[in-house]
């Protein structure tokens, strides 16, 4: 997500938290953020083993939550 992460304004604009889902809508990782984050923020994790999809979501303290596309994981990306 190419979001603003600024803490400057009078009310703070910025994402909260990023997560990913898998194909079976269980969250397979989740990262909060502050406001010293840099913009875009950044989020690694492993994929793990058996997952097939990942779809990315981002919760915005103003406008709520934002779904990305969902990406196809082939197997030799999984456990990486």
């Amino acid at each position: 997500f190419i979001h603003p992460m600024d803490g400057e304004k009078e009310i703070p604009h910025y994402i909260e938290a990023i997560y990913a889902e898998n194909q079976d809508g269980e969250v397979v990782a989740l990262r909060e953020l502050s406001l010293l984050e840099e913009s875009p923020a950044r989020f690694v994790f492993a994929i793990p083993e058996g997952t097939t999809s990942l779809t990315p979501y981002g919760f915005c303290n103003q406008h709520g939550l934002y779904r990305g596309a969902s990406v196809v994981i082939k197997q030799a990306q999984a456990g990486i």
